[in-house]
């Protein structure tokens, strides 16, 4: 799929991705944030990805800068390659997943993690946020795999080219360099059928819900 921001928004808008459900059924006002999301109006299709620049927010341009050096780390570890890849379920075309990383043989995927407090949770306390591990079950589920690898990066490249890189575009963005927590790590999160089973059933309730209300039907109780 063309990442382009707009078109990735209009493909995210048409289904309940893996990002969202962790966040519908987390708690709190996740359910209602994301199904007023899917309510708002078509976002505009501009064509252009994501854009790394001075002002944004730091940690996630830094996230998007380590995003395909954690990627490769993964490939030189494991001898496979993996792109990017948007999935959807064919007999549940809304239950959707974004990929940081999928082999062309399907065997293999990943979901890659920059953040400095998640790979300080791993390094020092061996946890994964209960979200992140909400997320991975509902792309095993649409996978049908048994296990995917969680890969938590957050460190300067020791390859080269890749040093030089990330220097340039960090230098770019005018981020500072940032009290490095490590990696790569390597987690593997292995599929809890039940678990990945309620949430496959709770992005269907909300696709339901978002579709009743769009043709005219108020919410109900039940729908809060």
């Amino acid at each position: 799929m063309d990442q382009g921001t707009g078109k990735w928004l209009q493909w995210r808008h048409g289904g309940v991705t893996a990002t969202e459900i962790a966040k519908a059924v987390g708690g709190g006002q996740g359910w209602l944030s994301v199904r007023n999301d899917k309510l708002s109006p078509m976002p505009a299709d501009t064509g252009q990805p994501f854009t790394l620049g001075r002002g944004g927010d730091s940690a996630m341009q830094l996230g998007h800068i380590l995003e395909p050096i954690a990627r490769a780390a993964y490939e030189r570890a494991h001898g496979v390659s993996l792109e990017p890849a948007c999935i959807e379920s064919l007999t549940h075309p809304h239950r959707r997943a974004s990929l940081d990383g999928l082999s062309s043989c399907g065997m293999h995927a990943v979901e890659i993690k920059c953040g400095a407090s998640m790979v300080r949770s791993w390094r020092d306390k061996r946890l994964v946020q209960s979200s992140i591990r909400r997320q991975m079950q509902y792309q095993l589920a649409l996978l049908g795999l048994d296990s995917l690898t969680l890969v938590l990066y957050h460190a300067m490249p020791t390859e080269s080219g890749e040093l030089q890189q990330v220097i340039r575009m960090m230098d770019y963005c005018g981020i500072r360099q940032p009290d490095w927590q490590g990696g790569p790590y390597f987690v593997e999160i292995e599929r809890d059928p039940v678990v990945s089973e309620h949430l496959l059933g709770q992005a269907d309730r909300l696709w339901d819900e978002i579709s009743r209300i769009k043709l005219g039907a108020q919410p109900t109780l039940f729908d809060f």
